[in-house]
């Protein structure tokens, strides 16, 4: 975009409304070397720091993060193992696990971009994508779903646990203790679930039926597995050594001599070791292909423990690494894998890609990346948890003094329903909503997170509704229809008054073998 053309719309848009700055927002650092920003007033810039280019040529410049984050998540979804990586989408892309861990290529992680702003005060703040889940552009699952999974709060507008962390960060003068995930796990007795808890307190105790857990502080990141290729012998399709990736320096890296090809490089462990995880970051050169994890005991016979495929590439964005390092972690954990050697084997790179490795990490167990580790400055986790049913309860703490406690129990078969109004008093307008959230529950009251019971709803009044919907993203269910399924144990009701009627709006909800809910709403004139 020229200068002149800039210039030109900043004052279009200031003969509409000269109360305000003019700014945009950008993703193209490349054009900082001109002075093509120099009518605006400030300057947005979205993804990977990109505003560090800017702050260099216009260091006096007001600056604005115009779009962060591009976190997936899939309200009360949640998968296992972790992930090994922002894109490593454990169980597949149907629904994408609200641990929080997923993010696009191109993007990352709450917590990620709070320490950028921590950091990086001359920016004035963030504005995530997105705050709401909305239709279309369902990365990554472009294929089966019709809403996006980026937002804060899914389609039906009921808050992810995505909220909770932003809460905790963002108000840390409003109490916030969450707990995730539910705690309704039938088919993993005596198996690991991790419990998180998000909290603008500094640390909390959690207990598993009376019993301490132990005390987390955030900020305490727990110690990592040895890396086993740490400096040990390297060899290369070519010949020569590739030292510089095992040296545990991101910033070097091997290249090969050549491009395209099939080559590959390997690390000599010196014994046979099990190979449990991998941490390897690709170099530039390499871009976004495919290649092959290969274990050996004597160098001889290799085996395949591990196919990476390529990432999608998003149009307008540079693929799946944005020409820079690609970073990918494996868990190796189910194929038994161990071995002497381990090879990094390209079957047939493009002729514009050249192999180059810039860090190659091996652990005997399960390790967790570092760039998570930046998760403990803002949650509080407790990663090997013994899944029994009962009571979860956390007790959060900040400054030293109790700043409260929640409590999460394993709930029976749902047993009835419950209406939650934002609103209850309406204006006869035809245009004012009430959000009602639709909950089941147990016959103890607790919340039962894998209800998906189909839902009558009827509205009789001074109103009608207007909408429903339960924020699953593979569904394709209609929005006005009066019957709907629960997704997660809930869903959203939105109710509309009459213009000009008066009077009380009747809200009953229904379903077999639950016991109804009814809500009565006010309008007025």
């Amino acid at each position: 975009m020229c200068f002149g053309r800039l210039a030109g719309m900043r004052d279009a848009i200031l003969e509409l409304d000269a109360t305000r700055p003019v700014g945009i927002g950008c993703h193209t650092p490349g054009t900082v070397g001109s002075p093509v920003y120099d009518p605006l007033d400030m300057t947005g810039w979205n993804y990977g720091r990109r505003y560090e280019h800017f702050r260099e040529t216009y260091p006096n410049h007001p600056i604005l993060y115009s779009e962060s984050a591009s976190t997936f998540s899939t309200r009360g979804y949640y998968n296992f193992p972790q992930p090994g990586g922002k894109t490593d989408y454990v169980g597949g892309t149907d629904y994408l696990s609200s641990y929080d861990f997923n993010a696009a290529s191109w993007s990352d992680i709450p917590d990620f971009e709070f320490k950028l702003m921590e950091d990086d005060r001359f920016v004035g703040g963030e504005f995530v994508w997105t705050g709401f889940d909305y239709l279309g552009e369902p990365t990554p699952n472009r294929g089966g779903a019709r809403s996006s999974y980026f937002g804060i709060v899914d389609l039906a507008g009921i808050p992810k646990d995505r909220y909770y962390l932003y809460r905790s960060h963002w108000r840390p003068d409003a109490t916030t203790i969450h707990i995730l995930p539910h705690w309704n796990w039938p088919d993993r007795v005596g198996q690991n679930v991790p419990v998180f808890v998000y909290t603008n307190g500094d640390s909390a105790e959690l207990f598993l039926n009376g019993k301490s857990l132990g005390r987390r502080s955030k900020g305490e990141v727990p110690p990592k597995p040895a890396d086993l290729a740490s400096g040990k012998p390297t060899t290369t399709s070519g010949g020569e050594a590739a030292g510089a990736a095992v040296d545990g320096d991101d910033e070097t890296a091997w290249i090969a001599p050549d491009p395209g090809g099939s080559p590959w490089m390997q690390v000599d462990l010196g014994s046979v070791q099990p190979v449990k995880f991998i941490d390897l970051t690709l170099g530039a050169s390499t871009g976004n292909v495919r290649y092959a994890i290969k274990v050996s005991e004597d160098g001889e016979e290799w085996t395949t423990v591990a196919e990476v495929e390529p990432l999608p590439v998003r149009r307008g964005f540079g693929g799946g690494n944005r020409g820079g390092p690609s970073q990918t972690t494996r868990d190796l954990a189910g194929h038994n894998a161990q071995g002497r050697h381990v090879r990094l084997e390209w079957g047939d790179l493009p002729e514009e890609s050249t192999a180059s490795v810039a860090a190659l990490k091996i652990y005997p167990e399960r390790y967790e990346s570092e760039y998570y580790d930046v998760t403990y400055d803002y949650r509080l986790r407790w990663n090997e948890v013994s899944y029994e049913p009962g009571e979860l309860k956390v007790v959060a703490y900040k400054d030293g003094a109790k700043l409260g406690e929640q409590v999460m129990r394993t709930a029976g078969p749902p047993a009835s329903l419950r209406l939650t109004p934002d609103r209850s008093e309406l204006e006869a307008s035809g245009e004012d909503l009430s959000f009602i959230l639709v909950e089941a529950l147990d016959k103890r009251g607790n919340l039962a997170p894998l209800a998906d019971n189909m839902i009558e709803f009827e509205v009789n009044g001074a109103g009608e509704l207007a909408a429903v919907d339960n924020g699953d993203q593979l569904s394709l269910d209609s929005f006005q229809d009066d019957c709907h399924a629960l997704f997660h144990g809930k869903a959203m009701l939105i109710v509309r008054t009459r213009d000009g009627e008066a009077g009380p709006i009747e809200v009953t909800a229904r379903s077999s073998d639950l016991q109804e809910a009814a809500v009565t709403l006010e309008s007025s004139r």
